[in-house]
């Protein structure tokens, strides 16, 4: 996939976005998948000039962020069937489709009625 593709500026705007709802640095987040800062920076700016990573990073970097399959849906990757979200609350949490305040009523309904 080349670094100016839409789905690549889609992944990098999701990569983002994470990284603030779970409170990390760019810097934080390459030192927990095993990368420097700099090639992590390359991957998440502004710049169109690198190409999103492999699959296998893409899915460590989400591994770290506590997402599944959110970030990696935008550029065509899944992870292998049997690795789903184990709870409702898992799913709702990673579902890409969700905005922040859709995610944060569902799961106010959800636990506000199941779990009572």
């Amino acid at each position: 996939m080349k670094a100016n593709d839409p789905r690549a500026k889609a992944w990098r705007e999701s990569v983002n976005e994470e990284l603030i709802n779970a409170r990390l640095s760019r810097r934080q987040l390459a030192l927990q998948v095993g990368i420097s800062p700099q090639r992590m920076s390359q991957w998440l700016g502004d710049h169109e000039e690198y190409a999103p990573p492999d699959p296998d990073m893409v899915f460590a970097i989400e591994d770290a962020l506590g997402v599944h399959n959110k970030c990696a849906a935008h550029l065509g990757y899944m992870r292998a069937p049997g690795t789903e979200p184990a709870s409702t609350v898992d799913a709702i949490r990673q579902d890409p489709l969700l905005s922040r305040q859709a995610r944060d009523t569902l799961l106010f309904i959800y636990h506000t009625v199941i779990d009572t």
